[in-house]
C-alpha cells in the first residue's frame, strides 16, 4: 500500500496552486488603461474620474491603470510630445486590451498612433475638435463620446436672466441720466409675431407650415456647396443664412429665391451684415431678458474654440441673436472688444481664452486668472462661460457639458467591449446630452443678475457653487 503524502506536503501544494491561479488570473484578466489628458486636481479630470468610477467602481476582476499626462500645466511646447511618447512606452510594455482616453490632448499625442491596431480598442470622452483630426472618422477599433457646448441650456439661462433695476446702469454701459430717459417701445404687429407649434395649443399647425422648416433642404444644399468651395469665409456666410434667416428674408420664400440668395453667398464681395442697432437694449427696471437681447460670441484661436463657433453659429438661438462672433489671437484684441460691447450686444458668451498672447509681438500666454478677472471687471455688459473653468477662474457663471457623464458613458462603452466582445465600430459615437451649471454668487450679486432659484440649488448640489 503506498504511503499517503505528509500534512506539510499537502500544505506546500495547495498554497502553489492558489499562487499560480492567482497569478493565471491576474496575467489574463483584461487590462484596462484610463488616459487623462490633464492632472489628477484639475476640477474637470477630477469629475470624469468620478464618472468612471460609477461604472468601473465595484469591479475587481479587471487590471486598471491610471496615467495623467497634466498638459495644463505645462505649457511649452515640447511637453506634449514628450509626455505622449512616455504614454505610448507604457501601452507598448503593459499592452492594455482597451484605453479610455480623455480630451484631446490624448488623442492627439497618444492615440492616433492607434487606430485601426488590431491589438487595441479606443474609447474616447471629452473631444472637442474634429474626429477627422486623430483617423476617427475612418477607424474600426474606435468608438466615445464627443464633448459638445450644451447651447439650448446656455440660450434658456439668458431667457430666463433677470437684471436688477439698481445695477442695470453699469451693465448696460448707460449713465444714470440715460437711464431715467424714459423710452416708448415699438409697437409689434401681432401678426408679426412668428407662432411655433406647440406655444399655443389654440394656434396649432402643420409643422412643415413653419417657413424655416420648409427652406432647410434648400439651406442644406447651401451648405453642401459651401463646402465643396473650400473656402472658409464662404462656409462662415453660408452659416450666417441659418432657415430661420432664410425665413426672413423680405421676398418670396421660393427656390428661386433661394437660388439667388445662395449665389449672392458665394460672392466674396457681397458686404458684411448690416450692423443692428441697440433698439432692444435692457430698459431699465426690467426683471426678464428681452425676447431678442443680442449675443456676442467671444473666443481665442484655439482649434478647440473654432469648432465649438461652427455649433454656435448654426445654433438656432432664436427668439435671442448672435450678432457677431469674434475669435482673436492677442489680449490687447480682447480688451478692445470687450470695452466695446455694450455698444453690439447685450451679453458676451465666451468659449475658451487659454491661449491669448501678450501683445503682437510677445508671444507669451496670459495666464487665465488674468484674462477673466479684467474681463468681469471691466465688460460692460454680462458675460457667461461655457466651461467651468471660466468660474474657477474668476466669472460669476458657466453653463457646461457634464463630466460626469462623459466618465460614466465612456467607462459603459468599455464594458460593453470587455465583458460583451462588441467590437467599437458597432458601438455608435455620441455626443453631450447633460450640463452643470457653475455659479459665484457674490459676482452675481454685484452684477444685479437674478435667476431662478433651481439654477443655485443645481450648482450648490454639484459642489459648483462658489461665494
Amino acid at each position: 500500500m503506498k504511503r499517503l503524502l505528509s500534512v506539510p506536503t499537502l500544505i506546500i501544494i495547495f498554497f502553489m496552486a492558489t499562487v499560480i491561479m492567482v497569478i493565471y488570473f491576474n496575467f489574463y484578466k483584461p487590462r484596462l488603461l484610463i488616459l487623462q489628458s490633464h492632472s489628477r486636481d484639475y476640477s474637470w479630470t477630477r469629475d470624469v474620474d468620478i464618472g468612471i468610477q460609477r461604472i468601473l467602481g465595484n469591479k475587481s476582476d479587471y487590471a486598471i491603470r491610471w496615467f495623467y499626462m497634466d498638459t495644463e500645466r505645462h505649457t511649452w511646447p515640447e511637453y506634449p510630445e514628450t509626455i505622449g511618447r512616455a504614454a505610448r512606452r507604457l501601452i507598448e510594455q503593459w499592452q492594455p486590451d482597451v484605453v479610455l482616453a480623455v480630451d484631446d490632448d490624448a488623442q492627439e499625442y497618444v492615440m492616433k498612433y492607434y487606430v485601426d491596431d488590431s491589438r487595441l480598442r479606443i474609447v474616447f470622452a471629452g473631444v472637442s475638435k474634429n474626429l477627422t483630426n486623430y483617423g476617427y472618422d475612418q477607424a474600426t477599433n474606435v468608438t466615445g463620446i464627443l464633448e459638445r457646448k450644451e447651447l439650448q441650456a446656455v440660450k434658456e439661462v439668458f431667457l430666463n436672466l433677470g437684471i436688477g433695476q439698481a445695477d442695470v446702469s453699469a451693465v448696460s454701459g448707460r449713465t444714470r441720466a440715460e437711464s431715467s430717459v424714459k423710452r416708448e417701445r415699438p409697437k409689434v404687429v401681432q401678426s408679426e409675431i412668428p407662432r411655433y407649434p406647440g406655444a399655443d395649443n389654440k394656434n396649432l399647425f402643420c409643422l412643415w407650415e413653419v417657413p424655416c422648416l420648409k427652406l432647410f433642404p434648400h439651406w442644406q444644399a447651401m451648405v453642401r456647396e459651401a463646402l465643396e468651395a473650400r473656402d472658409e469665409s464662404i462656409v462662415v456666410r453660408t452659416l450666417e443664412w441659418s432657415p430661420i434667416r432664410l425665413a426672413s428674408y423680405p421676398a418670396e420664400n421660393n427656390i428661386l429665391k433661394v437660388a439667388e440668395i445662395r449665389q449672392e453667398t458665394m460672392n466674396p464681395s457681397v458686404p458684411d451684415l448690416p450692423v443692428i442697432t441697440p433698439t432692444n437694449r435692457i430698459e431699465e427696471g426690467s426683471t426678464l431678458m428681452p425676447k431678442m437681447a443680442r449675443i456676442l460670441n467671444l473666443g481665442d484661436k484655439s482649434e478647440a474654440v473654432r469648432s465649438d463657433e461652427v455649433f454656435i453659429r448654426i445654433f438656432d438661438w432664436h427668439p435671442l441673436r448672435l450678432v457677431e462672433s469674434r475669435l482673436v489671437e492677442t489680449f490687447p484684441e480682447w480688451q478692445a472688444i470687450v470695452e466695446g460691447a455694450a455698444a453690439r450686444a447685450d451679453f458676451i458668451l465666451t468659449t475658451d481664452y487659454r491661449a491669448l498672447t501678450r501683445s503682437a509681438t510677445d508671444s507669451t500666454l496670459v495666464s487665465p486668472q488674468e484674462v477673466v478677472q479684467w474681463t468681469v471687471t471691466h465688460s460692460p455688459v454680462p458675460i457667461i462661460g461655457t466651461n467651468g473653468f471660466f468660474v474657477t477662474d474668476g466669472g460669476y457663471l458657466a453653463i457646461a457639458a457634464s463630466p460626469f457623464e462623459q466618465g460614466e458613458v465612456a467607462a459603459r462603452m468599455l464594458l460593453e467591449i470587455v465583458e460583451q466582445g462588441t467590437f467599437p465600430k458597432a458601438i455608435p459615437i455620441t455626443w453631450t446630452r447633460q450640463f452643470i451649471l457653475f455659479m459665484r454668487g457674490k459676482g452675481i450679486r454685484e452684477k444685479g443678475l437674478r435667476l431662478p432659484r433651481f439654477y443655485e440649488s443645481f450648482a450648490r448640489a454639484t459642489n459648483n457653487y462658489f461665494d
